[in-house]
This record gives structure tokens, sequence and C-alpha cells, in this order.
């Protein structure tokens, strides 16, 4: 059972037609007219809700940053990673994170990517941030729309997609070939490196290209999600060509 919190992941959960077991709503915020919406839809959809005092509240969800809205939502069936090698057309543009340790930079990464048209993410299942409810609350409810496959081992599941034509680039800090005079060739798979180390030793070795940010300012690096945002949009733009 995965937990969903906050006004606007919440909602999207409601509108994506997910699973969702019931609603909890602290009873201090429940004229609260975003909150009001969500109670509504969700009638409409016979889920159900509840109002709780603000201990009850607090006492279950033990959760901080609810915006006074809390869900339970079952898990939907996971994508597997076959489903793209059998349709590759369908995926032509594809995000691998690379073992993302921030629950922060994580869901805004599947934000920017749902938002801007990525096709699926992959990521690690182990040294890798799950879908913790700090996750689904930065991402917004953008997890209820974009395919999130997670696979045991990311250098196997890259061999095999470079199989069958993907052409894998790496976001890179100081090398690599710059943003803006970059030809990407599609399916592209973006792989994003963990904050702190970059892209892993395994992964490095099945990059066609790596891919730079060029820098003006005095300050030499981004955070990851926020180059993430950067790379997606200009490569998804090419991908509109």
């Amino acid at each position: 059972m995965l937990t969903v919190k906050g006004k606007h992941a919440v909602l999207e959960a409601v509108k994506s037609d997910a699973k969702i077991d019931r609603i909890l709503v602290d009873h201090k915020l429940q004229q609260d007219q975003e909150i009001q919406y969500i109670v509504r839809l969700a009638h409409s959809k016979k889920i159900k809700t509840q109002i709780l005092s603000s201990e009850q509240f607090a006492k279950i969800t033990n959760q901080t940053q609810t915006q006074g809205v809390f869900a339970y939502q079952h898990a939907k069936e996971a994508p597997q990673l076959e489903s793209i090698l059998a349709n590759p057309a369908d995926y032509p543009f594809i995000v691998v994170v690379d073992h993302i340790e921030d629950p922060y930079n994580f869901g805004a990464i599947i934000r920017t990517c749902e938002a801007l048209g990525v096709n699926a993410i992959l990521y690690p299942k182990d040294r890798n941030c799950q879908f913790t409810p700090g996750v689904l609350k930065v991402a917004s409810g953008a997890t209820q729309y974009i395919p999130l496959v997670k696979v045991t081992n990311l250098s196997r599941s890259l061999e095999k997609l470079k199989a069958i034509g993907f052409w894998v680039y790496s976001a890179e800090v100081h090398r690599g070939e710059k943003l803006g005079d970059i030809e990407p060739n599609f399916p592209l798979i973006l792989v994003i490196g963990n904050e702190h180390k970059g892209v892993s030793h395994g992964i490095s070795k099945l990059i066609d290209q790596g891919i730079n940010i060029e820098m003006f300012g005095k300050t030499e690096s981004l955070n990851v999600s926020v180059a993430t945002g950067i790379l997606v949009y200009q490569l998804a733009m090419r991908n509109r060509r």
C-alpha cells in the first residue's frame, strides 16, 4: 500500500483513477477549498474519506507536510522492462536514474520528466530512493502518469536496450559535448548519475556520449534535479523537430 500526502499529490491520484483505499482529512483543514474539491471528487468516485481530529490525523499518518490530507493507494501493477523491449517505438525518450539518494531530487526528476514528455523512467531496486511519501509529494501526482520501471541490474538493462537500437547519453559536469551543440540520436536514454558520485563505473562503459551544461557564472555545478530539467527540456525539443 502506497501512502500519498499533500493536496496536489492526492488530487492527481484521485483524478487518475488510481485504486485508492481511503483518504484522511484533518478536520481543522476540511474547509480548505482545495481539500473540499478533493473530497467531492472522491465522493463522486465512491472513494471513502474520513475526517479526523488533528490528534488522530497526526497519530495515524505519522507524517509531516501533509497539508491536511493523506491517502492510502493500492500499488499499481509495475511496468516491466520487457514492455519497452517489445515496443521500443513507444518509448523514444527514456531517463535512467543511476542511484539517486535524495527523495526531493527523485520526486522532482519524476515530475519534470512527466511534464516534459519523457516516455519512461528506469531506476534500480537497490541503493536508490524508492517511493516514499516525500517522493510522491514532491512529484505532485506525476507518478500516476509516467511508467516507472524498477530493474534489478541497471547495466544489464541498458545493454538490452542498446542492443535494440537505443543511444545512451549521460549528464556530465566537466566533460562531454556541450548541450547547445549536441544533435542527439533517438530512441534515446539519458542517464542521470548519483548526486555525489555521478554516473557509476559500470554504467559509464555503456555511454555513447556525455552531455554537459555550459556554465557562465561562478557556480561550478547545479543541483541534479535542476540539471535534469535543463537537459530533458532541450532533448525533448530536439525529439519534436
